[in-house]
């Protein structure tokens, strides 16, 4: 990942600009760490804005500045005030608020920026879902048909992205109790869903 967060050169920043800011940006996604190539670009991108913004507003360059939970809440702010897109504003605001953590996990914000939830799509239709559990009810035998229902109740809760449910074993499902389910995914990137 290091090669990825070593290469990034941002499009539409200054490039005298990014010079100013590029080490701290680096090393600020370095101490988050992404696990993906997308996850770090992305990162590496939404953290050079930041700073970028910082350093337009002649603040000092430093990460307990740059990073500073009232900052990025700030620079949030004026994103949503300027237009931005709630559901990108919702992955750049995680993404940040990740970042000041990694960095300054003592540090909490004055205030935090309300940003809407994001709404989604459904990605069955409620006859498609009738139809998953009726090929479950067909299987042959009464364990099969228990686990092709727990398996189409779990791939519906969790909503894993393709390829990430394949992999799931009965060890990855854990139930560590306060009535939560937890499953480990193994896919794109590792990570628990909790339902």
């Amino acid at each position: 990942m290091a090669d990825v967060i070593d290469a990034y050169l941002p499009k539409t920043i200054d490039a005298a600009r990014f010079e100013r800011v590029a080490n701290l940006v680096r090393s600020a996604v370095k101490a988050w760490g992404p696990k993906t190539a997308t996850r770090a670009t992305n990162a590496l991108c939404w953290a050079a804005y930041l700073a970028a913004w910082v350093d337009a507003s002649g603040r000092p360059l430093r990460p307990d500045v740059v990073f500073h939970p009232d900052t990025v809440e700030d620079y949030l702010a004026m994103r949503l005030a300027a237009g931005a897109d709630e559901r990108t504003m919702a992955t750049e605001a995680t993404a940040l608020r990740g970042i000041s953590k990694a960095l300054l996990p003592t540090l909490l914000a004055s205030k935090r920026t309300r940003i809407a939830k994001a709404l989604y799509e459904i990605p069955y239709s409620h006859s498609e879902i009738g139809q998953l559990f009726a090929s479950a009810v067909s299987l042959t035998t009464k364990t099969r048909r228990r686990y092709g229902h727990s398996l189409i109740t779990l791939g519906l809760a969790v909503g894993p992205f393709g390829g990430e449910f394949t992999g799931v074993e009965p060890t990855d499902v854990r139930r560590p109790g306060g009535g939560q389910l937890v499953v480990t995914l193994r896919g794109f990137e590792h990570h628990e869903a909790v339902t």
